[in-house]
């Protein structure tokens, strides 16, 4: 019985963020690649090998920063967030830099629960990003 009502509240988590992404008008694209394209000066090749190490890299640096929260680690969990947000940028990764961003004003202030509330998003988003990613450059 507690598996299955965790399994709802699961649900209903994913289903608001469904509709958060449907609705808000003004976020940001899960992958710019115009932006990736230009910043690598329209090099297909190059755009390749960051795009392997950034999809590759980046589980790592997730996984770091949940390391972080639940040590309560704060400080650490505000750069941790900051790296993925400066990453994500780098490679048009829009959403998931929007998303980092916000965390990491949010370990500025002290504010580790609203950190802790949005790992589940941010690794949802970066799961929708490599998707995006892969798809895109295939």
């Amino acid at each position: 019985m507690k598996t299955s009502h965790k399994l709802e509240q699961n649900l209903e988590v994913e289903l608001e963020l469904i509709a958060d992404t449907v609705t808000d008008e003004d976020e940001q694209p899960v992958f710019d690649y115009a932006a990736m394209s230009e910043r690598l000066m329209d090099d297909k090749e190059l755009i390749h090998v960051i795009a392997d190490a950034y999809l590759s890299d980046m589980p790592i640096q997730i996984e770091q920063l949940k390391t972080l929260v639940q040590d309560g680690d704060v400080e650490q969990a505000a750069a941790q967030a900051h790296k993925i947000k400066g990453a994500s940028s780098n490679v048009g990764a829009m959403k998931l830099s929007d998303l980092a961003f916000k965390m990491e004003q949010a370990g500025k202030t002290g504010d580790m629960e609203l950190i802790s509330k949005n790992i589940l998003a941010l690794e949802q988003c970066f799961v929708q990003l490599k998707s995006t990613m892969e798809e895109t450059l295939s």
